[in-house]
């Protein structure tokens, strides 16, 4: 495959796409790219806030935006927002020119790392722990479908930040 390709994570919120992307591309000399910081940038205001003011529906539209922005960066990893493969056929944009890694993580596991950093993730902010799994296991289920897309899926469950980086780089590269 094309190296200057950019790589694009994807998997749910909460399964390590920005620490990963931010490791992955220091190795690789690459940029960094997360889509939500980068929303977030352009719109002078955190994700809740946007969620607050405008709502998801306006914020699945800025995410889209996003993604054909990006169609023409290379040398890049691209850490996207849990959501943002589901939405206005974003996976099928980022397929086309991406090289896209599903990273995939259990239910238990998501809920287990979520539970403590509720405040900056306005869709779980106001759950209970019991409330929060639901909704994982929930949202799973809706999109795996989509994560599926992906030309390649590693089980985040599995194995330690450096064995993905690696996986990444030997199946992408």
């Amino acid at each position: 495959m094309d190296g200057s390709k950019p790589i694009a994570l994807i998997g749910f919120m909460g399964v390590g796409k920005t620490s990963l992307g931010k490791k992955l591309a220091k190795q690789l000399g690459w940029i960094f790219i997360d889509t939500d910081k980068l929303i977030e940038q352009k719109q002078g205001i955190n994700i809740m806030q946007i969620f607050e003011k405008c709502g998801e529906n306006h914020f699945r539209q800025l995410e889209h935006n996003l993604v054909l922005e990006l169609k023409s960066v290379k040398n890049a990893v691209i850490a996207t927002g849990g959501g943002l493969p589901c939405f206005h056929d974003n996976m099928i944009h980022l397929n086309s020119f991406a090289q896209t890694v599903y990273l995939k993580k259990e239910a238990d596991q998501l809920t287990n790392h979520l539970k403590n950093k509720k405040s900056t993730r306005p869709l779980i902010a106001q759950l209970n722990e019991h409330q929060l799994h639901d909704y994982v296991e929930q949202k799973l289920k809706e999109r795996t479908n989509f994560y599926e897309l992906a030309q390649f899926c590693i089980d985040a469950d599995r194995y330690a930040l450096e064995k993905i980086t690696f996986l990444i780089q030997s199946k992408t590269l």
